[in-house]
């Protein structure tokens, strides 16, 4: 999984990325995967600051710090 940090400071999952893209174009992720990405990109460096692997270390700490959106 991924998780995205955001300029807010708060952390979203991958999957609320998903449901975000779903409400604002009515596509699903999963449909439209070029129409996703296409609207995730202009994201990445302004709302998104940094995209984290689960692998990556200081996920939980992230998670026990409340810091999800």
């Amino acid at each position: 999984m991924l998780y995205y940090k955001l300029r807010n400071g708060k952390i979203a999952t991958e999957s609320t990325l998903h449901d975000a893209f779903e409400i604002c174009t009515g596509n699903t992720y999963d449909f439209d995967m070029n129409a996703y990405l296409k609207w995730l990109y202009p994201l990445l460096g302004n709302s998104i600051i940094k995209v984290m692997h689960e692998e990556e270390g200081g996920i939980e700490d992230l998670i026990r710090g409340g810091l999800f959106a």
